[in-house]
């Protein structure tokens, strides 16, 4: 477990950051694709390094004796916003739940008006948990924007959110890359606290302008934080389609659990920097 995340953290998360770092620092004049594929690396990176972190608490904790659940469950393979937070920094969404929205607000006021608003306050209280900042206060609102809205559609319009299009393969999709979409929509207000930087990556997001000038020059200019991402993604999806990976990886044999931990390893060694980062979570 501890392996899986120091790979996490120092393999991906920490050579995927230069590149945020460089268009999102002053992201004004790049074109859409460049905007979206740093959006889609800033995710990357913050879920690489929060879930390293996690993965590398919860093995040090096995070591003294100590069982802590999962943090993070494949949360860029949820269907809707609402599974997302299920999915993702499981610890924080679950207390936010229990002690603040079910406590607080929805045993003693049950209306379903009172719910969205309930849903809203919520999250945009869990926005202000990661900082005193107008984008962390948007990165919220979003949020219980978007699990609001789903709220209201399966109370309201049941027949669109049952509908049998949602239970094939080809809804499941679609309803991942549109969750999907969104949550990395909010990312750009957790990552950029200049407002007008924030503002413009978003409507080159949301906009797009089909200028690929720019971008094939970034391409060729970011190889390796790219290629990071593609195989990120390609592990990623091998470990939805086998939810046990990680279980069968711990039951290896001490030969092959060598070679993997020494794989592990040389990728750390062979592509660190120099430069560590810090863990993104520590600030908060």
């Amino acid at each position: 477990m501890m392996a899986f995340g120091f790979m996490k953290k120092m393999f991906f998360a920490d050579n995927i950051a230069p590149m945020v770092n460089e268009i999102f620092n002053f992201p004004i004049g790049y074109d859409s694709l460049v905007i979206i594929t740093t959006t889609i690396a800033f995710g990357i990176q913050v879920y690489a390094d929060f879930s390293g972190y996690s993965d590398i608490a919860i093995g040090a904790a096995l070591i003294l004796g100590f069982k802590i659940p999962l943090n993070f469950n494949k949360p860029f393979f949820a269907t809707s916003p609402a599974d997302f937070w299920r999915r993702w920094h499981i610890s924080l969404s679950t207390w936010v739940r229990d002690y603040l929205f079910n406590e607080i607000i929805f045993r003693r006021l049950n209306s379903d008006l009172v719910y969205v608003f309930g849903l809203v306050v919520t999250f945009f209280l869990l926005g202000l948990w990661h900082g005193a900042g107008w984008n962390f206060i948007i990165f919220g609102l979003l949020h219980g924007t978007y699990v609001a809205f789903e709220f209201v559609i399966r109370r309201k319009i049941p027949f669109l959110a049952n509908h049998k299009f949602f239970t094939t393969r080809a809804g499941t999709i679609f309803s991942i890359l549109v969750t999907q979409y969104l949550v990395f929509l909010a990312f750009i207000s957790f990552r950029i606290t200049d407002l007008n930087h924030m503002f413009y990556v978003m409507e080159k997001y949301v906009i797009l302008d089909f200028n690929i000038s720019e971008a094939m020059i970034f391409f060729t200019s970011h190889k390796l934080p790219l290629a990071l991402m593609l195989i990120f993604m390609i592990l990623q999806f091998i470990s939805y389609k086998k939810p046990n990976l990680l279980e069968k990886a711990s039951k290896l044999s001490l030969k092959y659990w060598t070679v993997l931990l020494f794989t592990i390893v040389v990728s750390i060694v062979f592509f660190y920097s120099g430069t560590p980062a810090d863990f993104i979570y520590f600030r908060f």
